[in-house]
């Protein structure tokens, strides 16, 4: 049987997550290679806690 449901991403699927729980170590996990879709919802997550790199050294 063949299934005509699309798989393709879009603007709902997740383009990234964050793994883990601790301040001291968190992963970014890249779920996409489309990079406008994932500085979007980075810039979004970002926008919900402004400072939280706030007091990390890059």
């Amino acid at each position: 049987m063949v299934s005509n449901t699309s798989t393709a991403p879009n603007e709902l699927t997740p383009a990234f997550e964050f793994k883990g729980r601790m301040l001291t170590l968190t992963v970014l996990r890249v779920l996409t290679a489309d990079m406008n879709r994932l500085a979007e919802q980075l810039d979004t997550k970002l926008a919900q806690a402004p400072d939280f790199f706030a007091a990390f050294r890059l």
